[in-house]
Formats: C-alpha cells, structure tokens, sequence
C-alpha cells in the first residue's frame, strides 16, 4: 500500500482509510434508526438552488505525470458536481433525511421566490429566513395551527418539479481572468473589493437572482438561470490561456455546451460577450491592447480553433513591454504559421486527401511553433524576461494540442 501524500498535495490522490469506513458504518448503525421520543419533527427544505452534491474526478490526458515513491500518477480533473435539489448550501436529501408521514416536509421553491416574489431576489440558505410567509408558517406551526391554515405562496408539501422553461447556465473558468456577470437590471454577481486593507479574504456579491459565484483553486464557478440576458465581462490577471465553459442544463440534465476554449490573455485583455441560452451565446470581443476598442472576435465552440487561437496570441505580443526585434520575430512566425493554416485544399479533393492536406498544414505550422519555443528559450533575459518567455512558451504548446486533437 503507498502511502498518504501531505495533506498540502492535493495533486495525489489520498489514501482511503479501512478504520474510517468501519467507523463511519457503525455509527450509522447506531443513529440511524434513531427517532426523537414524543417530539413532532417538522423539516423545511429550500429547493431550486443549484447545491454542491459532490466532485466529480476525471482523467486528464494532457496533465503532466507527478512521480510519488516509485509510483507515476497523472493529475485528475476536478470539478463540482452541482444539483438544483438544495438551497445553495444544502441538498434536500440531507435537509429532509427524517421526512415520514410522521414526520413531514415542506419544501421552498427559492428558484421560483427569487424571480416571481415581491421583489426580484437572491435567497438560498443563509437567508431563507427572509422569504415573505416562511417566517409566519413557522410561527402557526409553532402555535399548533397549522391544520387551519393554507401553505403560504412558494412553499409546498412536495419536492417542486422543474417547468419547461427552468433551465440553467453553469459557467466555468479556468484562469487568469476575472469575470463579472451584470444582468438587464445593472444587478452584479462576481467579486468586489474588500475595504479591509489588512484581509485577503474576497468578497463575493450575488444580486441577479438565482446566481452564484465562487472559487475553488484556479477555477471560478458562475451560474444563472435563463430568465435575462447577461452581460460578462472579463479581465486578464496574468500572461497566460484561459477557457470558458458554458453548460445549459434542465432538471440536472445537460442539454447545451460551448466554450471558449484555450485564449490568450495578458493584463492589458478586457473582454465581453452576452447570454441567455447556450445558443444564442455572442461571440467574445477582445481588447488585447488596453486601448478600449476591441481587436479581436471569437465565437464560441466546443472546441479550440488553431487559427484564432494564434491571432489572439499576436495581437497579445503586440501588446507586450518586451523588446521590438524578438516582439517582431515572433508576430512574423505566428503570421506564418497562419497563412499555413488559411491554405485550402481544392474543392474537388477526396475526402482523404483534404484530411491529408489538412495533417500536413497542422504539421508545418507546428514545426513554425517549435522554432518559436527554441527560440524562446534561448532569448537572453534582456531581451524578454523569463517569465514572460516561460508564459508565451506554455501558450504556444497550448495551441500545438489544440492542433493534434
């Protein structure tokens, strides 16, 4: 058996510990056929908020190989499994574990209250307590009325049904951006600055109803409902690549995907695009230069594109504090690499002649790209500082596997 990484590692995969399932199934052996002597127990759930449920582990094929004690392991790819059965914080299945007809639940359909209430609202766990009626419910629960009384408006005795136009947008990114959403309303979901000037704790707001924002490691999670359109913008933390995954979902179930995938990004790069459904998604218009007049457009796909991929990746060069001989080294080779990949095969080419065509104008543009990394390596640090020439090399091989794959 390996043994177990340092808790700081969460590269490795940890060890599964036999004394602690043994554990853990002898205490619910113990407590969970337990029920409260002589106490009415009566569970509220709020439901409709897209919930952490889990995470999800995949295989990364590109990742690196990490050796541990004599044992090769590749990085996984780890995600959030998220579900609209909770409140944000808590899945119904935990809030409502005790639910019999002894014991019964209500449920708070907080994706309804956050659209359809008084006032167009963000509540989940941590304020449940202000949905209009729920406060009331408890009281006359408490006062032994409840048989006398209808529910309140958005609380029901059943676990609420997603209707036909419940869908959902879950975002994720992978830095270095920042990214703000604004809806129809000016309403903001993302990070704001913390006025404390001692804390490095970020402060997250989340006006636009049904919205979420955090961070777990490098990857940012937003989601949305589909009742607007929104507004997102972003902006460059670092030299670098970044993706952005956009899913649209009903029920939990995927319906829609796209991205936009592997892009150039520097701290002079702003850029914006709107959505309400997957397909009907803009493209993404980039500023690469700082200037505020947008250079570059992307449009979204599921997959990267070779070609606008080393655009962005020009005019971000162009945007460099580096020295103007090796700036115009590069932008030539890239513009080289390009006119290779614009050539097309003639029309009238067999299918496995365009895919041959098509191979050959990869593999010499890619041998452009791996000039452009030798040489990258080898510019003195006078020329282009290290790490800006470690960022474009790491860039160029993000675009040279876009390219394979």
């Amino acid at each position: 058996m390996r043994p177990a990484p340092n808790p700081e590692d969460t590269d490795i995969p940890n060890v599964l510990k036999s004394n602690f399932l043994t554990r853990a199934i002898n205490t619910h052996k113990l407590i969970d056929a337990w029920e409260p002597p002589n106490i009415e127990v009566i569970q509220i759930a709020g439901w409709g908020v897209d919930t952490i449920s889990g995470i999800r582990y995949d295989d990364c094929d590109s990742c690196d190989a990490i050796p541990f004690y004599n044992q090769t392991f590749f990085d996984l790819e780890k995600d959030d499994v998220q579900v609209e059965d909770g409140d944000g914080t808590v899945v119904t299945a935990s809030a409502t574990a005790m639910a019999t007809s002894t014991y019964p639940a209500f449920y708070v359909d907080l994706d309804d209250y956050n659209r359809l209430g008084r006032f167009q609202v963000n509540r989940e766990h941590s304020d449940i307590m202000e949905v209009e009626g729920l406060q009331d419910f408890i009281k006359q629960i408490i006062e032994g009325e409840r048989g006398n009384i209808s529910l309140p408006q958005f609380i029901e005795t059943q676990k609420p049904e997603p209707e036909d136009d419940d869908k959902k947008l879950r975002l994720r990114v992978l830095s270095p951006i920042s990214i703000d959403v604004y809806d129809s309303f000016g309403n903001h979901t993302g990070l704001i600055p913390n006025l404390d000037p001692t804390s490095d704790v970020q402060i997250v707001e989340a006006q636009i109803p049904n919205s979420y924002y955090y961070e777990v490691g490098e990857k940012k999670y937003l989601g949305l409902d589909t009742k607007d359109q929104y507004r997102i913008e972003i902006k460059g933390l670092a030299l670098g690549t970044f993706t952005i995954e956009i899913d649209q979902v009903w029920n939990d179930g995927l319906q829609d995907t796209t991205s936009y995938a592997d892009i150039t990004v520097s701290t002079n790069t702003t850029g914006s695009f709107t959505t309400q459904f997957v397909d009907t998604t803009s493209p993404l218009s980039l500023d690469t230069s700082g200037d505020g007049k947008p250079d570059v457009i992307v449009k979204p796909a599921e997959k990267p594109n070779p070609l606008v991929s080393l655009g962005v990746l020009k005019n971000t060069i162009k945007s460099l504090s580096i020295n103007k001989a090796v700036k115009n080294a590069l932008i030539k080779q890239i513009e080289a690499a390009e006119n290779i990949l614009k050539k097309q095969p003639p029309k009238k080419l067999p299918e496995i002649g365009k895919t041959a065509f098509k191979n050959g104008s990869y593999k010499a543009a890619d041998d452009i790209l791996k000039g452009m990394i030798i040489q990258l390596k080898n510019f003195p640090s006078r020329l282009i500082a290290p790490a800006d020439a470690q960022a474009l090399i790491q860039i160029i091989e993000t675009i040279q596997a876009s390219m394979v794959s």
